[in-house]
């Protein structure tokens, strides 16, 4: 910052002192304010941009997903490092399900999730900035199916449904955050769960916005 105000003020005394006393038409020293008005600007707003996501500090954000058959929200708590981020933070998904043709479920994953998020690329100022990274899962799967879909499941198979059944699982994620202040930004976000254990499902993949307030 020390250094950026150096150059701005032999940039001031060279292009604006000096031509103030050689120069005397206005019109040509109205020009040269102008652009020592941006390069102070600038100045202030790299050195401010810089502590964005600057090592050691703390991030809260709030995420919304949705699909044609499932939507959710998760809210996570980040920790910025050199070159990315860990979170970690609680979701909820509500899936809906087609069995067969008529046959209609429902079920409710909670979970805890955590993981690490790589910056692999960005602006300079770091406005905007691109992640990918992974995560494990950790939490509980609720089913609801309606009578007359449970005598249809028990027709075509053997396999018996449990109301509840703990998950465990992992997903790929790419982020993409746009600072539209020092602390606060827009997310857009794709990533897709793997449950290991899933009855209604093994893989799945989500879209979702989010906001993110950097503390």
């Amino acid at each position: 910052m020390n250094f950026c105000f150096k150059n701005f003020y032999a940039f001031a005394k060279k292009y604006y002192i000096c031509e103030v006393s050689r120069t005397k038409g206005s019109s040509f020293l109205t020009m040269r304010k102008h652009v020592i008005i941006l390069v102070l600007f600038f100045c202030a707003v790299v050195s401010a941009s810089a502590q964005r996501t600057v090592y050691g500090t703390f991030t809260l954000g709030a995420n919304y997903y949705y699909t044609l058959s499932s939507h959710g929200a998760a809210i996570n708590g980040g920790y910025n490092l050199n070159f990315g981020y860990v979170d970690t933070g609680i979701s909820g998904t509500l899936r809906n399900h087609t069995v067969g043709t008529d046959g209609t479920a429902r079920s409710l994953q909670l979970m805890f999730n955590g993981g690490y998020m790589f910056r692999v690329a960005g602006t300079r100022n770091r406005n905007v900035n691109f992640y990918l990274g992974a995560g494990v899962l950790l939490g509980e799967e609720l089913l609801k199916i309606d009578d007359s879909t449970m005598l249809l499941i028990a027709s075509m198979s053997e396999t018996a449904f449990k109301p509840n059944v703990f998950q465990v699982g992992a997903y790929p994620k790419a982020s993409l955050e746009w600072y539209v202040t020092r602390s606060f930004a827009f997310e857009l976000i794709a990533r897709a769960p793997i449950l290991f254990m899933g009855q209604t499902g093994i893989f799945f993949f989500e879209g979702g916005l989010g906001v993110k307030y950097n503390f």
